[in-house]
């Protein structure tokens, strides 16, 4: 994972299922770097009418948004929705959704858009990103369910668990 501008891109892909327990570590080890590094989350997410984009600061987030955001994003690299239906260029279309909907649960994410006429990137109609949000209390509630069960864990779902719910305090994040 690569962190561009400070930007870490946090788009849903449905990537194939890992089996090899290295690359498990090996990926888990790569997400906590790259989540201490960024400063941004961005996400692509392109359904058939246009392309858009939504960017948020991590410092503005909640510990439960970017609780959940971090849990759907190792679901997404481990393979847990591989067989999901992509579009024509390769996104996980319903995950992609909701991330973008899980980024703005509260409002605050900058969304932009580009329709098919156009190359340029405009920000979204204040309409529309409200419409992009989602409730982001029953997935706290099910991913408080999934940690309260692993926390105390010695196995990597422990690791995972509380990695998950670690938030980024420092200054100027």
């Amino acid at each position: 994972m690569t962190i561009d501008d400070g930007h870490l891109d946090i788009s849903m892909h449905g990537w194939p299922a890992l089996e090899n327990p290295e690359d498990v570590l090996t990926l888990f080890t790569n997400m906590k770097a790259a989540f201490s590094q960024a400063r941004k989350l961005r996400i692509s997410h392109m359904p058939s009418h246009y392309q858009q984009i939504g960017i948020r600061h991590i410092a503005s987030m909640s510990p439960q948004q970017l609780a959940c955001i971090k849990h759907f994003f190792w679901s997404d690299r481990l393979g847990s929705f591989q067989d999901m239906e992509k579009d024509w260029q390769g996104l996980f279309t319903l995950g992609a959704d909701r991330m973008l909907r899980m980024l703005n649960c509260d409002g605050r994410a900058q969304l932009f858009a580009r329709n098919n006429c156009s190359e340029k990137f405009v920000p979204e109609f204040p309409t529309v990103a409200d419409k992009i949000r989602m409730d982001l209390d029953p997935l706290w509630f099910d991913h408080l369910d999934y940690v309260n069960k692993w926390k105390d864990s010695d196995k990597f779902e422990g690791v995972i668990a509380r990695w998950s719910v670690d938030h980024f305090a420092e200054e100027g994040r």
